[in-house]
């Protein structure tokens, strides 16, 4: 007879926390050294992605696991190219897109999200790639103010990070 491995709670959390912290550095990665914009925006931000499908996939109490996930992650690939201060305000923006989603989604299709109908996965769109990417883009546009200066775009900037995010 084989003995049973009990796994602790800690266990659980510290693999939840590199697998979603290595799979948000590679998007992360790819999004600040392939597709940054003459103007130094990430065009396309993958990352998003892996944070909302952990968070969807993963119970509630899971969810702090993803925290410091993310923000390692996002400062790690953020410092070769932008300043602290603005690294770890995209970390708190794109935290505060992903929660937001996975939260309003969960209201509205419960605790075991897939895409079995129609309308779940108008949720999805309607608060992921809508509602979560366009109030987080309000955020990412005023960090990428205060980077640019005087030379600023509100628009161009809201644009860029609600398209870039947008799962």
């Amino acid at each position: 007879m084989r003995p049973q491995i009990q796994q602790s709670g800690w266990l659980t959390g510290l693999a939840i926390m590199a697998v979603v912290g290595l799979g948000y550095f590679a998007g992360a990665w790819l999004g600040v050294t392939q597709t940054i914009s003459p103007d130094g925006k990430a065009i396309i931000w993958p990352p998003n992605a892996v944070a909302l499908a952990a968070l969807l996939l993963l119970p509630v109490h899971r969810w702090a696991w993803i925290i410091p996930a993310v923000m390692a992650a996002e400062i790690t690939a953020d410092i070769p190219a932008f300043p602290l201060w603005a690294a770890v305000s995209f970390a708190l923006i794109n935290l505060f897109e992903v929660f937001l989603a996975a939260s309003l989604i969960r209201w509205f299709t419960g605790p075991r999200f897939n895409f079995d109908s129609l309308s779940r996965g108008g949720y999805f769109v309607l608060f992921g790639p809508l509602l979560a990417a366009g109030t987080a883009a309000l955020f990412g546009a005023g960090v990428y103010r205060e980077l640019a200066g005087e030379r600023f775009e509100f628009l161009r900037s809201l644009q860029l990070w609600g398209s870039a995010s947008a799962f």
